[in-house]
């Protein structure tokens, strides 16, 4: 398998494909495509992780991320998706940031991030979604955006903490995942400058997940333990 280090990649109306590497540093893309979407699959991350900043389609797969603070950092991304990857003694797993992104507000709709059949081992925060900067939440909302979020198993070392952070309206579903040693399932947060407001937030079919006490906006959808 080819080692190497910190990758950076400024790509253009093309798509990208990185395979079967291990990285030991950051592997950072960006620009502003019209063409294919990217593939990062089957990469071991040794120290470091993904930060993108695109506006196409990127699908992560087969990944393992180890011991670094973020494992993938998106400050603009079209359609993300993230399958069967492992996230190991991370900070955060997964951080999307819409505020900062290459275009301004995005004029594309029906944008989804997908994190399916995924392992959060020991990690102090999986998620943490934020659109502050857009001015309102309705900004957001008039995006479409949606997270799923399904089939993960998430563990914590020790007791606390949220699975997702996030500060901004949107559609969420958090379907069949098991977890242990979570707190609660969702944590409305304004540090990063937006809005507490969650609503359209359904938990359903979960094993583990707090729900008992859910936050304003977030809906007990039935079958969860």
């Amino acid at each position: 398998m080819l080692k190497a280090g910190a990758i950076n990649v400024e790509n253009g109306a093309m798509g990208i494909a990185i395979r079967d590497m291990t990285i030991n540093g950051i592997l950072s893309i960006g620009g502003t495509q019209t063409g294919w979407d990217n593939e990062i699959s089957h990469i071991q991350f040794t120290a470091g992780g993904i930060n993108l900043n695109l506006t196409n389609k990127t699908v992560i797969q087969d990944c393992e991320f180890n011991s670094y603070a973020n494992a993938i950092y998106a400050d603009n991304i079209g359609d993300l998706n993230v399958f069967r990857c492992t996230f190991r003694g991370i900070g955060t797993g997964i951080s999307v940031n819409n505020a900062a992104n290459v275009g301004g507000m995005p004029n594309y709709v029906n944008e989804k991030i997908r994190v399916c059949d995924c392992s959060f081992l020991s990690n102090s925060q999986p998620f943490k979604f934020f659109g502050g900067g857009y001015g309102s939440a309705g900004s957001w909302a008039a995006a479409s955006r949606w997270i799923f979020i399904d089939r993960n198993m998430f563990t914590r070392s020790t007791p606390g903490g949220a699975l997702i952070v996030m500060n901004y309206t949107a559609g969420v579903r958090i379907t069949g995942n098991m977890a242990n040693n979570y707190a609660a399932a969702v944590d409305p947060d304004t540090s990063a400058g937006g809005f507490a407001s969650i609503s359209d937030v359904i938990l359903s079919g979960n094993i583990g997940i707090p729900y008992a006490s859910l936050p304003s906006g977030v809906i007990d959808g039935g079958n969860n333990s």
